[in-house]
């Protein structure tokens, strides 16, 4: 049965790719009501690169999930905006920007990202920690929030520690601060946010990004990790580490009924997830929380 208090989807391609239709079935099935859509990640023969979107195709997209109950949350584009190639960057850019024009036709009004690295497959490289990485990304994103604003839409950034050049809330607070506007947002993942070698303070390190982003959050990743050899490892929910209970007590007292997309899932679990999720969010239904 549906959780008509929560907000619960799926980061879909994480559950196989497939038609439209179909994934947007399998999503449904299982009791998810909203969904994190990446195109070229989700549907098969879809390219990643600009042009290929219209009105006429994010209308039926959107139609089609409407069909199965279903919204999109999150327009997923994973980019690279501080690629060190400036033509294959700023083909990243188009892509991007490209979401942004139709992001309204699909329902939605989030586009998300990432925020890259210096090697070109977002992998770690020393120099993008360095202040012209951080001036780069600036720049890009100056040039997507330009247009979310002249579009009505959120450009959500999701920070990443120790690869990506926002590796850190207070990095993503810089970054706020100075491209000062209300369509730069937050795509909030409390796995994401934690450094491998402090992974043993992560509910401190998750509550304090929470704390000083929270206004900014605009949908949030839910996910879980374990730690093999001193590296983290991003797992289900439920079969790591995080406490569920807590997590939901504490991004629900202050964002009711925000988009909680699940990730790192596939289709052989999907209902179970759906189901440990929604458990822990039973246990905190009566507790003093707007829902």
């Amino acid at each position: 049965m549906r959780q008509e208090r929560l907000n619960l989807g799926i980061r879909l391609h994480d559950v196989g790719r497939g038609s439209p239709r179909e994934l947007a079935a399998r999503a449904s099935r299982a009791g998810y009501c909203t969904v994190h859509l990446a195109l070229h990640k989700a549907f098969e023969g879809f390219p990643p690169e600009p042009g290929l979107l219209s009105p006429g195709f994010a209308r039926f997209i959107r139609r089609t999930f409407e069909e199965y109950g279903l919204e999109i949350a999150v327009l997923g584009c994973y980019i690279n905006p501080i690629h060190p190639d400036p033509r294959v960057r700023e083909i990243h850019i188009q892509r991007f920007l490209e979401h942004i024009r139709y992001a309204r036709d699909f329902g939605c009004s989030i586009v998300a990202t990432e925020t890259g690295s210096r090697a070109p497959d977002c992998s770690f490289h020393p120099e993008t920690r360095s202040e012209e990485s951080f001036s780069l990304l600036l720049s890009t994103v100056g040039r997507l929030v330009e247009a979310a604003e002249r579009y009505g839409v959120l450009v959500a950034i999701e920070p990443v520690a120790d690869v990506h050049t926002i590796d850190s809330a207070s990095k993503m607070k810089r970054l706020l601060d100075m491209v000062s506007s209300d369509h730069l947002k937050v795509l909030f993942d409390p796995v994401n946010i934690v450094p491998a070698a402090e992974w043993e303070r992560h509910e401190t390190i998750v509550s304090s990004a929470f704390e000083l982003l929270g206004d900014d959050v605009v949908a949030v990743h839910v996910k879980d990790f374990v730690v093999e050899e001193g590296k983290k490892r991003a797992v289900p929910p439920g079969h790591g580490v995080m406490d569920f209970r807590r997590l939901f007590r504490m991004i629900l007292a202050k964002k009711p009924y925000i988009h909680m997309l699940a990730e790192n899932i596939s289709s052989d679990i999907i209902d179970l997830t759906y189901g440990f999720l929604t458990e822990a969010f039973e246990t905190i239904r009566t507790e003093d929380v707007p829902l």
